[in-house]
């Protein structure tokens, strides 16, 4: 994860760096895991809810 590009993505996306941080963590971790956006739109829809929900919930219990 390079900091630079967690800054501009934070930026872009309307998040505070901490948040992008948080939300590319939850990315990485769910293609550990198995998930793939890039196989099928089906496939990136699954992922890309979990990650929301997941990123919802931390979002709420930090502050971020």
């Amino acid at each position: 994860l390079c900091p630079q590009v967690l800054q501009k993505q934070a930026a872009q996306h309307g998040h505070s760096f901490n948040a992008e941080l948080a939300y590319m963590l939850i990315h990485g971790v769910l293609h550990l895991l198995g998930y793939d956006h890039e196989r099928s739109a089906k496939e990136a829809a699954q992922m890309y809810r979990i990650q929301d929900q997941i990123f919802d919930r931390i979002r709420a219990k930090f502050d971020i």
